[in-house]
């Protein structure tokens, strides 16, 4: 697939958004949730741990983190998660370029698989072109292409 995408398309560029990122941490997240068979009663936490840590109250972050406190893989995949986040709120690309290689440097010690892949991911986007998964949406080169897309439409 990604040869056909060469051979075709050989100025197209590899993009991952915010979304697109975030969404390969959270299956693993529900994985390990759905491990733990906690029933109806942990159903809002499961809706806080979706939630970015920063839009919750001073409250719920302190409920969500005591709750994660004796579930380690869990906490961990959910500190990826919010680092992410996080990673895409740095502003400067110098900077972001430094925090991406500090979120994958750290996340080499996990011994989950699922952050394994997930740093080997990371890494192979930012070996590609290291700016452009840390540019925001509206500064990337494929913004004008979507923009005639839905003008089109």
């Amino acid at each position: 697939m990604i040869d056909f995408g060469r051979d075709f398309f050989p100025n197209a560029q590899l993009v991952a958004d915010k979304f697109h990122v975030l969404r390969l941490v959270q299956p693993a997240i529900y994985r390990y949730l759905k491990q733990l068979e906690l029933g109806r009663e942990a159903l809002p936490l499961y809706k806080l741990l979706r939630r970015n840590l920063l839009k919750l109250s001073p409250e719920l972050r302190w409920r969500v983190r005591t709750w994660l406190a004796d579930k380690p893989a869990l906490r961990e995949l959910w500190a990826v998660k919010e680092a992410l986040n996080r990673l895409y709120r740095v502003r400067g690309r110098d900077r972001a370029k430094r925090a991406l290689a500090a979120l994958t440097d750290s996340m080499a010690f996990s011994t989950l698989p699922e952050l394994q892949t997930l740093r080997r991911t990371l890494v192979l986007l930012a070996q590609g072109n290291p700016g452009l998964l840390l540019l925001p949406p509206d500064q990337r080169p494929d913004r004008g292409l979507q923009r005639q897309g839905k003008a089109r439409d």
